[in-house]
């Protein structure tokens, strides 16, 4: 049984779509995705591990592109939002490079950054307009550099860009706010731990098959 120690993280919502798999997979491949994914090892080190984690797998998948099928009408909202904030972004980022450079001001798109949340206030914007601006070119203003730390979704881009200087600020695009990023995340959380268990069962089922086949009697001519 996993310890707390070791138990494996994920969200809420993760667990719930774990429980409302349970069952099905339970019924289908007699073994439980919740143990599977809360001790690994102790199941990857078993007999025919590889090919029920793979069978897991399968239904994992199925069980979430028959979720994400069913929502079609919401798919074409989300698809509209992201390009709308698509083009925000580029309005935005131009406005960025533009002012940096008056200012003479670095403006980075670094792969990684890291920011204290605790000092760093966010301006959160739904819709561009001219009044972005001129915040943009006060924050410009007093910052050392300017760092483009936009998440990307499927190649549209959801802006968010820190201004740091003697007070961080971060100035970002309202995020989509729909249940289908929530399921496409949730499937990757289950999906990547399964694959893991996978992998794991490749390395651990020769030693499993030999200890259960045991020593073999060597025989040879006198």
């Amino acid at each position: 049984m996993a310890t707390e120690e070791n138990m494996p993280q994920w969200d809420d919502q993760t667990d719930v779509f774990i429980s409302a798999m349970e069952d099905e997979i339970q019924k289908d491949v007699q073994v439980s995705l919740r143990d599977m994914l809360e001790n690994p090892e102790s199941f990857s080190s078993k007999k025919g591990a590889l090919d029920k984690a793979t069978q897991v797998k399968s239904l994992v998948d199925e069980y979430f592109r028959g979720l994400l099928e069913e929502m079609e009408d919401e798919q074409k909202s989300l698809d509209q939002y992201l390009e709308s904030i698509d083009s925000q972004y580029k309005r935005i980022d131009e406005v960025v490079a533009s002012k940096t450079a008056s200012y003479k001001i670095p403006y980075l798109k670094p792969f990684a950054l890291n920011i204290n949340p605790d000092q760093t206030e966010e301006i959160v914007i739904d819709q561009y307009n001219d009044r972005i601006d001129t915040l943009v070119g006060k924050l410009v203003s007093i910052s050392n550099y300017v760092a483009d730390v936009s998440g990307n979704y499927k190649g549209h881009m959801i802006g968010s860009w820190i201004f740091s200087g003697q007070k961080p600020y971060m100035l970002s695009l309202n995020p989509p706010d729909s249940f289908i990023i929530t399921i496409e995340q949730s499937q990757k959380t289950i999906s990547d731990m399964v694959d893991d268990v996978i992998n794991m069962s490749k390395v651990n089922q020769p030693a499993a098959s030999a200890q259960a086949s045991g020593p073999k009697l060597q025989t040879g001519q006198k």
